[in-house]
């Protein structure tokens, strides 16, 4: 079940590789939330 809580880092690096999304600072501490709280819920 937690991988499926890492859908927003996946559609984060979409959009950078994709889409030229820019790299900001709240995107970046979003990213990193994520993946503490998939970390912490395995």
């Amino acid at each position: 079940m937690p991988i499926v809580a890492s859908y927003p880092v996946l559609t984060f690096i979409i959009g950078i590789t994709l889409l030229g999304e820019s790299i900001t600072i709240p995107k970046v501490a979003g990213v990193i939330l994520v993946s503490a709280g998939v970390l912490l819920l395995r």
